[in-house]
């Protein structure tokens, strides 16, 4: 053996007997670790046996305890077995040997390697752990036989995961037995199928609590190797339901998992950890329905004297475990797993103050700051969001420990608040800070408990004084400061307290702002806002003027007017100006920014002085003391303007003094003025108030009103603002430099900057396309984004579109006005539009609607019903606005549009009108009509449209038929009765024949269409042999594609088509045909009907003899293979030609491959009629010669197409797969290499992956069974049954249409909700591995062996005992129950329920044997249901299951199981609603058959009627009920009898009247109002219940449904 450059070679020198020397140098060469493989030397060693000979030697040498030559030989044994794996693909005619070596070394050599594993010496161990490792890696088989051959007993296993002295000596991981041996383990467990990966992972629980115990000594390779396998293999099994990934990752786990967070922080570790405890779908995270409500549902936890409930019992243990005071990354992943599972925060607080550290007692410590971070995060962690929360009972107790925790006592936060220590009072602060903020985020989610939680949480929290005295000792600290007054704010708007001391700070408070605002800061003024907002309004006047100084309100305007201040001051002191001017009326309450912020703008570099501020204390003050003044004069002479501005205008006029200061203050208020108008205050009105100033002299003097403009006054920056750019730039220059393009609307106020540039541009009349679709385009924008409704009734305001209305009529207002349209026709715009709406109707009435025509939309149906009063254009609008609202009009307004217009504009809306029914014609009106119509030759066309939607105008033509004498108007009148199939009087029909052969002999059919001219032609019973020679005449001078039309087909029809003009006109047809599929992109609606039509024209011809089969074949496969092959017209088409075709003149060997290779999609809404008529074609085409066209090959393609459904496409396939094993003598069922169950999913995307068959590509397949389609087969009873098809091609074409009829009937069509075909699905039940295992006896028998867990655990079991009552699948049915209670009573001592499913289906065949009489679907399906209650102990109906089964030996035809143990419940049973839902949704479910109704004879609607009308039962239990009569009314005579023998309508009416108008009620109403709707359409007709009811039945029901006419 060579070795490693300086090593010596190994010899073999020593004699052994039998030992090959050779044989062993040859191996040394191949592992010899030079780089590279000697790939021929391997395949030669593999060919020649060797390894087998190896393994007498390496068996020898263990049997002889040579342990240095058993451990070099089991070195050189894993390099081989490693280097055959690395080269398998290599290996392929290798395979055959190599798999029957590993199955000898599993059945023959395993107890060597059991020494070895025994040994427990790394280098020996080490080597047989990588042998079994390479083994179980190497083929699918080998695995298979790995799991029935290996020991996993051996008492050594759990022994090798225990770390050995080589761990402490830091060994590489790969020398250590632990690494290997995991590596081996989880590699073994990712190779097997799901289900016995939860075998090894579940039943040996010795390995796997060794596996979890050692972790926190692993090595960071080993971790990753674990968690990588945990993350793909089991939270990433879709078969895993989260209950059995709780399973396994059990608490032994969860208590040893947390150490892994002070070994790595990396993020395939965090990123595991997420998903495990925050993922609702891969996770372990169970949702809980019930969160924060009575009655709370999970498990019960204790803790610290109190009871929880939770559904993620495990995740707590988790978040027990962790350590958030040892690292952030530890903390911050608790509070992601909180917030993910916030029903754990109370269970895990009080936890905290029993086993984690006690009260929140505050101290300098790392561990109490830990604490209070872990605390404030969860408090900033979102609260749960509800659906419908008023119709929710909350527990208010429970909400309040998830807002106050329990180490978070009232004493620790008093503690907290007067201890010395700063860090520790504003820490405690912030806790306080943040539960505040969670309330009130719970009281906006939940609903019902708002007075009681506030009591609960506020009883936690320390008094408004103490807080107080904080904030008022607390001067050094402005954070303490502010937090304290931020919570006292928040205390005060939850209940008010009269607390002196907070009377006094507050007080003292402003007094000290107020005092000297010269220079405040922006903290100072964050309190002064908050001081007001505690401040109550009588102790607080800020519009009075102070001892010495201004007014707060003119304080704060002249700070905010100081250059040097912050800009975020000036908006703090706007928000805050605004907000107390808001309640005193000062501005209006639509306005989106009130006159504070132009006002503060204002004083931008220009010069006042004390004057200015004393006339802003008397502005403010006059409106504020007498408010109704103001508004009155404001909306007498200004327009409603804001009150604010005309006191400002009233005390202007004492700033004035005649002397040098007064044009400085007039120049301010221009300035002042031009920032109202930018904000959308009227410049007129504006105007108006300056004239009353009386001082136009000095305005006109200095130019001022220029002052107002718009245009270019300073040089524009890149910097600049919106609202910069609208006031200081032209339009022109706005225009020409693009400033605004990458400008983005930040606030109201560019919002309304960029409104008034909108407005400048109109007026400046200037092209600015591109300028205005940008201003909208930036309006959409703003508006989609910003959550504030304000915006957009503001744009949706006159403000905003009166001045687009009103402004000079160009190209600019148009587009402006088209752009304004499309924003607020817009379904996402929520503005109201009603002031529009009505201006809008105005100038409609008023007849000034330029502009405003594209606005019909907005009018009501009030408004359009008196716009059909107007004349003109106008009058066209609204009618138009009414047919697309679908409103009725009056015969008036209809007589009006077909008087008083013309053109084709009037012709559109007159059809619509008559198609769609929207005007209301008396007899005489219609009669009125028509006549007119008729006279009028213009008009005529307008009969067909009458004919085609009214039974009277047809009764009024057929009575005038032999008084026309307009040749147009017969035929039209009797194309249009053809058309409706209306039977025509032989003398008229004489007539218009003539009239048609008349226009074709003159070759000029005038207003007729040629379409109309065959189908006339087409309904003689005979036709003259010179009329088809006319006809044939008349086509050459049009031209030949003008038959290709569906009333030509009708018309040749009526001949032989063996004709030689109908002969050659299929010929050419066929072409057409061929030739549009080959080269169109887009077929057209006619061509469809001509295909349609040709498609039942050929059914009755004999085409292929009259078309050459090689056009057909062509035709065929150029539509096969074209873009339309999934189309189910032309599939309906293309059957029809198959149907038709002989078997030696169609090519169906080469069809049947092309329609085979057509990829067929899942089933959906959209694909079910072609998916069913591709396997029409196929089975249509097989059918032709089955012996041909059975293949393997075609019979593996077959089946990849094959969903195993009861749908009718898949029962097609089913047939052609039948004939097929018949044919080539083998089943698909030998191609089986592997079963699965998935989990059921309601999202057919997660299907794609999961067809039936999958395919290996090695002739190998695995059947993928999904337990969602097992359910839906047990729970769908109806069976469709293939039809005999008939050989007369028509009568097969209707089965053909028949069958997919009542598929549809009996199987949705979306593939989510699919059910399999029973037949199907109890073949495969009695050849799956996974369900049945056939052993064989010491005497050769064959013995069945039932895995009832797996039969219980897919819903098998139960499908097999819903099938009893179906007549056809009980003998095969009762057959394998009888196998499975053989089964299970005889050797599976290992299932746990054993005793009780054997009395269970003892039972079954029991009642089977014995009974007389046929149990209905309805019994058969309840006690289906018991299956999976009897396996789980924890379910609520357990009890009583186990009960009933053992109670019932039999089965009775009329008893429905538990039902007499639920609705008779005994004393102190606490589920008795719970399990009343139960059983109605399980008798809903199971309702299918007449015979089912016979189980109700026995009071059980009446019983429920009772139930229904208690006083304790909920809104599920009613809703159930409800359901029920909703699905009994579906069933055959289930209406009737609900009526008749039970009297259900005077119950729905006794439970209606016993209903409110809450909600809930509301709903009920409408629920029990569907079903009245019901009985009159299902039995309104009966002619026995119109007997029992005395035919008052209809009045009956109008009564209870009270005002609605039915």
């Amino acid at each position: 053996m060579t070795g490693e450059t300086g090593k010596k070679r190994k010899s073999y020198s020593v004699p052994s007997i039998n030992i090959d020397h050779g044989l062993l140098e040859k191996l040394n060469h191949i592992v010899s670790p030079s780089g590279s493989t000697d790939l021929q030397a391997l395949i030669n060693f593999i060919d020649s046996g060797s390894i087998t000979k190896l393994l007498s030697i390496w068996s020898f040498y263990a049997s002889t305890n040579d342990h240095t030559q058993f451990t070099d030989i089991s070195i050189k044994l894993s390099k081989l077995t490693f280097q055959i794996n690395s080269s398998s693909e290599v290996l392929l005619s290798q395979k055959h040997i190599l798999i029957d070596t590993y199955k000898d070394i599993l059945n023959n050599y395993l107890k060597v390697i059991y020494r070895a594993l025994n040994n427990v010496r790394p280098p020996l161990t080490n080597a047989n752990i990588r042998i079994l490792n390479n083994l179980i890696n190497y083929d699918g088989i080998i695995v298979s036989e790995f799991l029935n051959t290996f020991d996993f007993t051996l008492n050594s296993l759990p022994r090798l995961l225990v770390p050995g002295k080589e761990v402490e000596v830091e060994t590489k991981p790969a020398l250590q037995i632990r690494f290997n041996f995991v590596s081996f383990w989880l590699d073994l467990c990712s190779n097997v199928a799901y289900f016995h990966r939860s075998d090894l992972l579940l039943n040996h629980p010795k390995i796997i609590n060794n596996l979890w115990k050692f972790l926190n000594i692993d090595s960071i390779e080993l971790i990753k190797k674990i968690i990588a396998f945990l993350d793909e293999k089991v939270l990433g099994e879709v078969n895993f339901k989260r209950s059995e990934k709780c399973k396994i990752l059990s608490e032994n786990f969860m208590h040893k998992i947390h150490v892994v967070f002070g070994k790595t922080e990396e993020s395939f570790f965090i990123d595991f950890m997420n998903k495990l405890a925050t993922d609702s779908k891969q996770g372990l995270m169970f949702p809980n329905d019930k969160l924060w409500q009575k009655p709370a549902s999970g498990v019960p936890v204790q803790i610290n004297n109190k009871t929880f409930r939770i559904a993620n019992k495990l995740l707590f243990t988790l978040v027990t475990t962790l350590k958030p005071g040892d690292s952030n990354v530890e903390l911050q992943y608790m509070v992601r797993v909180l917030e993910a599972n916030p029903e754990l925060i109370p269970p895990y607080m009080n936890w905290a103050v029993q086993h984690g550290g006690g009260y929140h007692e505050p101290s300098l410590t790392s561990w109490w700051i830990s604490h209070t971070l872990l605390y404030s995060n969860v408090l900033q962690t979102s609260v749960p969001t509800f659906t419908n929360p008023e119709l929710l009972k909350f527990d208010a107790k429970l909400i309040s420990e998830s807002i106050v925790f329990a180490p978070i006592s009232k004493g620790a936060l008093i503690n907290g608040l007067t201890t010395k220590k700063l860090l520790l009072v504003q820490l405690t602060l912030q806790l306080i800070l943040y539960m505040l903020k969670r309330l009130e985020s719970a009281l906006n989610a939940t609903a019902n408990v708002k007075q009681e939680l506030v009591d609960l949480v506020f009883a936690q929290f320390p008094d408004s004084t103490i807080i107080a005295q904080v904030v008022e000792q607390a001067s050094s600290s402005k954070l303490i400061k502010l937090t304290g007054l931020t919570i006292l704010q928040k205390y005060e708007s939850y209940r008010s307290f009269n607390n002196n001391s907070l009377n006094k700070i507050v007080s003292n408070g402003i007094s000290s702002i107020v005092s000297d605002m010269s220079a405040i800061t922006g903290y100072e003024l964050t309190l002064l806002n908050l001081y007001i907002s505690i401040q109550t309004e009588q102790d607080f006047k800020w519009w009075n003027k102070g001892p010495g100084g201004n007014t707060i309100f003119t304080s704060l305007i002249t700070l905010s007017a100081n250059s040097n201040i912050d800009k975020n001051y000036v908006m703090k002191i706007y928000q805050l100006l605004t907000g107390l001017g808001q309640d005193k009326m000062l501005w209006n309450s639509d306005a989106l920014i009130s006159p504070i912020l132009p006002l503060v703008y204002s004083f931008e570099g220009q010069s006042v002085g004390d004057r200015m501020w004393n006339m802003l204390d008397e502005t403010i003050a006059r409106p504020v003391r007498t408010p109704y003044k103001y508004l009155d004069l404001s909306h007498e002479k200004y327009q409603d303007i804001s009150i604010f501005i005309v006191a400002l205008f009233e005390q202007f006029k004492f700033v004035l003094k005649g002397d040098d200061d007064d044009i400085n203050y007039i120049k301010w208020l221009f300035h002042f003025l031009k920032y109202l108008i930018t904000i959308g205050e009227s410049r007129t009105v504006l105007l108006q108030l300056v004239d009353s100033l009386e001082i136009g002299d000095i305005i006109e003097k200095n130019h001022l009103y220029k002052q107002l403009d718009f245009v270019t006054r300073t040089k524009e920056s890149k910097d600049s603002t919106i609202v910069e750019i609208v006031m200081n730039q032209s339009v022109d220059d706005v225009i020409k430099n693009n400033w605004l393009d990458r400008k983005v609307i930040s606030s109201n106020l560019d919002f309304l900057a960029l409104i008034k540039l909108l407005d400048t541009t109109l007026q400046n009349g200037k092209p600015a396309k591109t300028l205005i679709t940008l201003l909208f385009s930036k309006f959409w924008n703003y508006l989609m984004s910003s959550a504030d409704e304000k915006v957009s009734n503001y744009f949706s305001s006159k403000k905003v579109w009166f001045n687009l209305f009103n402004s000079e009529k160009g190209e600019n207002v148009e587009l402006a006005i088209s752009l304004y349209n499309e924003i607020i026709i817009s379904e996402q715009f929520t503005g109201d539009k009603t002031e529009l709406s009505e201006f809008v109707f105005e100038k409609y009435i008023s007849g000034q609607q330029d502009g405003l025509e594209q606005f019909m939309w907005i009018m009501s149906p009030e408004q359009l019903q008196k716009l059909l009063e107007l004349e003109g254009e106008i009058f066209l609008k609204a009618v138009d606005s009414c047919i697309v609202k679908n409103i009725t009009l009056e015969f008036k307004n209809f007589q009006k549009l077909y008087n008083n217009f013309t053109g084709n504009e009037r012709n559109r809306l007159i059809t619509s009108l008559i198609d769609l029914k929207l005007v209301n014609f008396t007899p005489d009106e219609l009669v009125q009509t028509i006549t007119l119509i008729m006279i009028t030759p213009s008009d005529q066309f307008l009969i067909a449209n009458f004919i085609q939607v009214s039974d009277d105008v047809v009764t009024l033509l057929m009575d005038k038929l032999g008084d026309i004498q307009d040749n147009y108007l017969n035929c039209l009148i009797a194309y249009s009765l053809i058309k409706r199939k209306v039977s025509i009087p032989k003398e008229f029909h004489d007539k218009v024949i003539d009239i048609a052969l008349t226009l074709l002999q003159e070759s000029k059919l005038g207003e007729l269409k040629w379409h109309q001219v065959l189908t006339i032609l087409a309904t003689s019973e005979t036709i003259p042999t010179n009329v088809f020679e006319q006809v044939f005449q008349y086509l050459e001078v049009i031209g030949l594609k003008q038959s290709f039309i569906p009333s030509f087909i009708d018309f040749i029809s009526k001949f032989e088509p063996t004709t030689a003009e109908i002969s050659s006109w299929l010929h050419k047809s066929m072409l057409y045909i061929t030739k549009k599929f080959a080269e169109s992109d887009q077929l057209s609606a006619n061509f469809d009907d001509f295909i349609e039509c040709m498609g039942s024209y050929i059914l009755g011809s004999n085409i292929w003899t009259l078309v050459p089969a090689s056009i057909l074949n062509t035709q065929l496969e150029v539509i096969l293979s074209s873009k339309w092959n999934k189309t189910s017209q032309y599939l309906k088409y293309i059957t029809k030609l198959i149907l038709i075709a002989p078997k030696n003149r169609i090519d169906f060997q080469r069809m049947f491959q092309i329609t085979l290779n057509i990829v067929n999609e899942l089933p959906n809404e959209s694909n079910s009629e072609s998916r069913y008529f591709n396997n029409v074609v196929l089975y249509t085409l097989f059918n032709l010669d089955a012996g041909k066209l059975s293949t393997l090959n075609n019979l593996e393609l077959v089946l990849e197409k094959y969903l195993g459904s009861s749908r009718a496409e898949d029962l097609l396939l089913k047939e052609i797969l039948v004939k097929m094993e018949a044919s080539v003598a083998a089943t698909w069922l030998a191609k089986v290499s592997n079963w699965e169950f998935v989990e059921e999913s309601t999202n057919d995307d997660d299907f794609v992956q999961d067809k039936l068959i999958k395919s290996s590509g090695k002739g190998e397949i695995t059947v993928c069974l999904n337990k969602g389609f097992i359910r839906n087969t047990f729970m769908s009873y109806q069976d469709l049954v293939m039809p005999e098809f008939s050989k007369m091609v028509n009568t097969k074409w209707d089965q053909i249409q028949e069958f997919y009829h009542n598929s549809n009937l009996k199987n949705s069509k979306l593939y989510s909700a699919t059910s399999y075909d029973p037949e199907f699905l109890l073949m495969v039940t009695l050849n799956n591995e996974e369900l049945l295992k056939i052993t064989k006896e010491e005497d050769g028998s064959e013995k069945a062996i039932f895995n009832i867990k797996n039969l219980i655990d897919t819903g098998i079991l139960q499908f097999i005992i819903s099938t009893l009552s179906n007549p056809k699948y009980v003998p095969i049915s009762k057959i394998i129950i009888a196998k499975i209670l053989k089964s299970i009573s005889g050797d599976d001592s290992s299932f746990k329920d054993k005793s009780i499913y054997t009395v269970y289906l003892s039972n079954v065949l029991f009642t089977l044997t014995t009974s007389e009489t046929n149990i209905p679907h309805l019994v058969w399906y309840v006690w289906s249901q018991l299956v999976p209650i009897l396996s789980n102990p924890g379910n609520f109906l357990y009890e009583k299951s186990f009960r009933y089964v053992l109670s019932t030996p039999k089965l009775k035809n009329i008893d429905i199981p538990l039902y007499n143990l639920i609705t008779h419940p005994r004393d102190g049973e606490h589920e008795y609603y719970r399990e009343l839902i139960w059983l109605i949704d399980r008798i809903t479910e199971g309702v299918e058959t007449v015979d089912d109704l016979a189980v109700f004879q026995k009071g059980i609607i009446e019983t429920f009627v009772n139930i229904f009308n208690s006083e304790y039962g909920n809104t599920k239990l009613k809703t159930s009920l409800l359901k029920l009569v909703h699905k009994l009314q579906g069933v055959d005579y289930g209406a009737d009898m609900l009526i008749t023998r039970f009297g259900l309508l005077a119950a729905l009416e006794s439970i209606s009247i016993g209903l409110s108008d809450s909600l809930i009620d509301k709903q009920l109403k409408l629920n029990i109002d569907e079903l009245l709707v019901r009985f009159k359409v299902g039995v309104g007709a009966s002619k026995r219940v119109l007997e029992w009811s005395c035919n008052d039945l209809e009045p009956s029901i109008k009564r209870i449904r009270k005002e609605v006419d039915l």
